[in-house]
């Protein structure tokens, strides 16, 4: 009997695109094994199961960090889809055997009933002033038990800022003694329930539940002081350790097609990136994208430096 087995972080998106690839193959019988946690807890499963020569997943869908954490680790296998043609350089990397999945924007949020519009912030130095004091949550910078999007977005803002800027706005974040949450969507509910105020980083796909479907109080906005940021909301790729290189490979190849990616918007909060499915107008031609590979190399020094000058981040939610 053919097996697929998928680990995932985004469980919701993984049921329909269990129930399409299905429909794409429907003269076929697979049986589909899946494991959903949290993205670090993935990657973490991957790596000890391949370690201990154990069979592990034969394809990830998760954020893009936990994807190019795993080629960094050599967890990851080529695989040159004929879908690639449709996509932009850097969407893709055959010889890791990666490809972005869906595209979201990635800024803050803010709750429009404890907040007036026209007094939010409307950059990330507004959004790191004084008077946030005790309002600001934090996705997790420097506890990672879950997730890493809140390091990887200052990693990446080091890199575009510059050092002296970077220190700038790290020092005015720490004096805020900010709310850390592990979880991003558990961090948007909080400032959705008036728990907090503002927080970032926020992607839009992460809040489109709690403002499209449960109509809460809050916006995402972009900050005016910044590159429009952007991040592939999901990546999937293949992985070495896999042994259903056949099915894994033609799920691949489905996530990519332009089958699939006409579905992608319809999760909220999501652009796809295929150049012949995208109007091209939810995210700006000139957008930067994050993480890149130098971003994870560089993540261990700035947690460091993190560390030491978020000594007065409030305890982990």
């Amino acid at each position: 009997m053919k097996k697929l087995v998928i680990y995932t972080s985004f469980s919701f998106l993984l049921d329909s695109f269990d129930l399409a690839l299905r429909g794409r193959y429907n003269d076929d019988h697979f049986h589909t094994i899946t494991f959903r946690d949290h993205p670090q807890r993935i990657f973490d499963k991957i790596k000890s199961e391949t370690e201990a020569g154990m069979q592990t997943a034969d394809i990830v869908i998760g954020p893009h960090w936990l994807i190019l954490d795993l080629q960094r680790g050599g967890l990851l296998r080529g695989h040159e889809s004929r879908e690639f043609d449709a996509y932009s350089d850097g969407f893709f990397d055959a010889k890791a055997g990666w490809g972005a999945m869906a595209l979201s924007p990635v800024g803050f949020t803010y709750n429009t009933r404890l907040v007036d519009p026209k007094e939010a912030p409307s950059s990330l130095e507004g959004v790191t002033q004084p008077r946030w004091l005790g309002r600001l949550a934090v996705h997790s910078i420097i506890e990672n038990s879950e997730g890493r999007m809140g390091l990887i977005y200052l990693t990446a803002l080091r890199r575009l800022l510059g050092p002296a800027k970077w220190d700038e706005l790290v020092g005015r974040l720490a004096g805020l003694r900010p709310t850390a949450y592990e979880c991003m969507p558990d961090m948007a509910l909080a400032i959705s329930k008036g728990e907090k105020q503002v927080g970032f980083p926020t992607t839009l796909s992460c809040i489109s539940y709690y403002l499209e479907v449960q109509n809460r109080p809050i916006v995402h906005r972009m900050p005016e002081d910044l590159p429009y940021l952007a991040t592939f909301s999901p990546s999937m790729a293949v992985t070495a350790g896999g042994e259903n290189e056949e099915i894994a490979d033609r799920a691949f190849d489905y996530a990519m097609s332009e089958d699939w990616q006409q579905r992608v918007e319809s999760f909220g909060g999501k652009t796809s990136p295929r150049r012949d499915v995208s109007d091209g107008k939810s995210i700006p031609e000139d957008a930067e994208y994050f993480p890149v590979m130098q971003d994870l190399q560089n993540q261990e020094v700035c947690m460091d430096m993190l560390r030491r000058k978020l000594q007065t981040e409030a305890p982990v939610r």
